[in-house]
């Protein structure tokens, strides 16, 4: 088993790409370096403007993505999953919708490593989220991130 942990700066880019538009859905992929069992979220791509956004989903788009994913995985850090953001009014728990995209990327990734799933939204100035993976058997389990905010990279070794 994993253990997760959020670099600040990947909660300080999410933060700011939700509480702009929080009506609206927000998204875009995470990025990732390994150390011996733990998996450490250093990075985020935000979908770019021409990713489709309403109130109940964002539809990405796939080229644009990827020029920004080619830019991070040179700098040795993996793609291991995607963030989305809900309307504050709505729960952190994914949508039917939700759960077909996790299993669809989890069916490449899980064998590899445990792909990685943030539902956020900004409510009362603050953001909140929460983390999702798959197991073996593709089953949706919900995950804990550690925060990073007093912890160093080589502190993880």
């Amino acid at each position: 088993m994993y253990s997760f942990y959020l670099d600040m700066a990947v909660f300080d880019k999410l933060c700011s790409a939700t509480k702009d538009n929080p009506m609206i859905e927000n998204g875009g992929l995470l990025f990732a370096k390994f150390k011996p069992k733990k998996l450490i979220v250093t990075d985020v791509i935000n979908a770019g403007p021409l990713s489709k956004r309403n109130k109940y989903e964002i539809i990405l788009n796939k080229e644009e993505l990827l020029t920004q994913a080619l830019e991070l995985t040179g700098n040795a850090r993996y793609f291991v999953g995607t963030w989305h953001s809900h309307p504050p009014n709505a729960s952190l728990q994914p949508s039917l919708m939700d759960l077909t995209t996790m299993k669809n990327i989890g069916k490449n990734l899980v064998n590899v490593y445990p792909p990685v799933f943030l539902i956020v939204k900004y409510v009362n100035n603050k953001l909140i989220f929460q983390a999702y993976s798959l197991n073996e058997k593709l089953e949706i389990i919900g995950i804990y991130f550690k925060n990073m905010s007093n912890l160093k990279i080589s502190d993880l070794d």
